[in-house]
């Protein structure tokens, strides 16, 4: 084996000799593999139809394009340079508003030749240039940003030769793949969780630090493009979010379970420093945590295991940016608490440990790159992958005044396998949504038949439409997109918490009926059932039976309750025309109910006497909602709703009462075989039985 390996590494010196002096050998293994024979390939560019490069020295334009960077004239050899359009794409780097930072920032010009460093932290000695990524980017628009440093650099002109080689024009689709796929371990695709707010992606831009001038390679960019998997292409046009920092209980219950999943102080140490080289942003709440955990020799250990790590490169990276700062000032305040009787090697890590730290000590700190500044300023669905591994479903958040729901939400988020649709943050007590230039709406009806037909057959084209109009139509694909991305093209079942108030069921609830009275109200009732047992008339004849008599008269009458406009309750879910059948299994706690579109949820929580219901239709108040998309998908497309009760859904309600809930959620997640969590996690928020 170790002579096949050397066999291997002298074949890559081979290939490679005389390219550059900073080349990069990829390790061996099957997933590098094709891109290593991508990054090691010669830079023999082949002419793109797209542009004529003339060779008489005169400037080379592209039709519907500024001009290009010039050839050289075969007799004198000299290349113009025109370092304008890597300074503006520089320049977006200090703009607020661009949603980028760059790392470093003493980039000057590009030329084209040999790339051979690879992506992610494998050759994070290298010098290349780095992106911090804020809010509402994507890999699209990332690519438009930085395209015109490959379309403008200086073309490759070989050894021995006097003219350059044709420039190679790529588009900002193909660099989006090919970053992709240049990061493909370091993004984890193809869940992509790593596409957060504060991310530090590594580019395939190689930086001479004597001078400012950057490598890059077209023709590798097309390559490495050529093998991006196009059942990813929705990965293109995802956008970060704004980091959450999670709950008080969550947050403590995250730090348990890396101390105790990381037993060792050299564990920890590698594992907070790789997070910490990809985004400081998203990990300083959480060891900031796990140092006020810890006692003072534990701590010095976990630094110390930190900064072993690390290189000069990466600690300047991570130094650099705000975040990173503070973390770094964290870490030295624990080596500075080393116990008296540390090792000699010990004491070696620290020496090395405090001389890396001093190198960037008073160094500039930029504060991360605000939030890439929309065109169309308006109301959005936004999309949260997995964070906790490849997800199992996705779950759905769509109403900002039903907090419990929300917090219930970001807590499974965090907990399970869950991508998740959230609505951003608004007002906190105003369910509906603006909508430019129509007012107010509830953005559970934002899901219309045309959109999601139009859509299904020419995404493109709605992507397009929904970039460039602030409308009704362009809010209602934008919501349609995200639950499209959310549940992976909707193959993953979709799960949508909501809270309603119980006031409505208030009378009901405290007429303490008998166990007898409670049983006559369970059982199944179906729409096409027109009278006797399983028939609405029926449920309504036996809801007026167990209401108190007073003088001689019924009061309350609970049948009203089948006809409780605007009201959320198994009885009056039960008599909506779109619900085909109704199942009445816990009539003490007739607010918690469930909503489903498939045949099979239904006969399964119906045989677990949960409250249920099944649609089969698009009519009544739900025509336009997230529910009805997916009756039309068809049945094997699931769409669960679960709705617990609060008496003020506006407000956080108790951690006992959350809690009462979110058992109740859990319970019925469990049924269906949908509740993918991290037990320890978990167990923070919902009793595990």
């Amino acid at each position: 084996m170790q002579s096949l390996y050397r066999t291997a590494q002298a074949k890559s010196r081979k290939v490679t000799a005389g390219r550059s002096a900073s080349f990069y050998p990829l390790a061996y293994g099957k997933r590098n593999a094709r891109i290593r024979e991508i990054l090691h390939a010669p830079v023999t560019q082949a002419p793109s139809p797209h542009i004529a490069l003339q060779q008489t020295g005169q400037k080379t334009t592209q039709q519907g394009t500024t001009p290009r960077k010039t050839g050289s004239s075969p007799a004198a050899g000299i290349i113009q340079r025109n370092t304008g359009e890597t300074a503006a794409v520089m320049a977006q780097g200090t703009r607020t508003g661009s949603g980028l930072q760059f790392l470093p920032v003493n980039v000057t010009d590009t030329q084209v030749g040999p790339v051979s460093i690879a992506g992610g932290r494998r050759h994070r000695r290298a010098s290349r240039l780095n992106v911090i990524i804020a809010a509402n980017m994507t890999p699209r628009l990332l690519s438009r940003a930085l395209l015109p440093l490959w379309t403008s650099a200086t073309p490759f002109t070989p050894p021995g030769e006097t003219s350059p080689l044709p420039l190679e024009i790529i588009d900002e689709e193909t660099l989006a793949k090919a970053l992709l796929v240049y990061n493909h371990s370091y993004l984890s695709l193809p869940d992509m969780p790593a596409w957060q707010v504060g991310l530090r992606l590594p580019l395939p831009v190689q930086i001479d630090e004597t001078n400012g001038v950057a490598t890059v390679n077209p023709g590798a960019i097309r390559r490495l493009a050529a093998t991006f998997d196009q059942e990813l292409i929705a990965l293109l046009d995802s956008r970060t979010v704004s980091n959450t920092v999670p709950s008080a209980v969550m947050l403590t219950a995250e730090v348990d379970a890396f101390l105790s999943r990381n037993a060792t102080a050299q564990r920890r140490g590698s594992n907070l420093s790789a997070r910490a080289e990809r985004n400081v942003q998203a990990l300083r709440p959480f060891i900031e945590a796990v140092f006020a955990r810890v006692n003072a020799a534990d701590g010095f250990a976990l630094a110390l295991a930190f900064m072993t790590d690390q290189v000069n490169r990466t600690i300047s990276l991570i130094g650099s940016q705000q975040d990173g700062a503070a973390i770094l000032s964290l870490i030295q305040t624990r080596l500075n608490s080393a116990p008296g009787d540390i090792t000699p090697e010990q004491q070696s890590h620290l020496d090395r440990a405090n001389h890396m730290l001093a190198l960037v000590s008073g160094g500039a700190v930029v504060a991360p790159p605000a939030e890439r500044r929309q065109r169309h300023r308006r109301r959005r669905l936004e999309m949260r992958r997995s964070i906790a591994g490849r997800p199992c479903a996705c779950m759905v958040f769509i109403h900002n005044d039903e907090r419990n729901a929300r917090r219930a939400v970001e807590d499974l988020h965090r907990a399970c396998r869950y991508n998740l649709a959230i609505i951003d943050r608004g007002t906190l007590r105003s369910r509906e949504i603006s909508v430019p230039g129509q007012g107010a709406t509830d953005p559970n009806e934002l899901f219309p038949e045309s959109v999601q037909t139009e859509c299904t057959s020419n995404e493109a084209a709605c992507r397009l439409y929904e970039a460039s109009h602030n409308d009704r139509r362009a809010m209602q694909i934008q919501f349609f997109l995200t639950m499209k991305q959310c549940s992976k093209n909707f193959s993953l079942p979709t799960i949508a918490l909501h809270n309603n108030r119980s006031s409505d069921t208030d009378a009901f609830r405290g007429a303490a009926l008998s166990e007898q009275q409670n049983a006559s109200l369970t059982g199944g009732v179906e729409r096409e059932t027109a009278s006797g047992s399983g028939s609405r008339d029926d449920l309504r004849s036996r809801l007026q039976a167990v209401s108190p008599v007073v003088r001689g008269r019924r009061r309350p009458d609970f049948s009203r309750l089948l006809n409780l406009g605007g009201t959320t309750n198994i009885f009056r879910w039960c008599n909506m025309p779109e619900i085909v059948a109704c199942h009445v299994g816990d009539t003490e706690h007739p607010d918690f109910v469930i909503w489903t579109t498939t045949r099979e949820d239904f006969t399964a929580f119906s045989g677990q006497n949960f409250n249920v219901v099944l649609q089969d239709r698009a009519a009544g108040e739900s025509a336009t909602d997230l529910s009805t998309l997916y009756v039309r998908l068809g049945s094997d497309h699931r769409y669960i709703n679960i709705e617990t009760p609060h008496s003020r859904p506006t407000r956080l309600d108790s951690e006992a009462v959350r809690r009462e809930n979110m058992n109740a959620i859990t319970g019925a997640l469990r049924a269906r075989n949908l509740l993918c969590c991290d037990e320890t996690l978990l167990g923070s928020v919902a009793d595990i039985p």
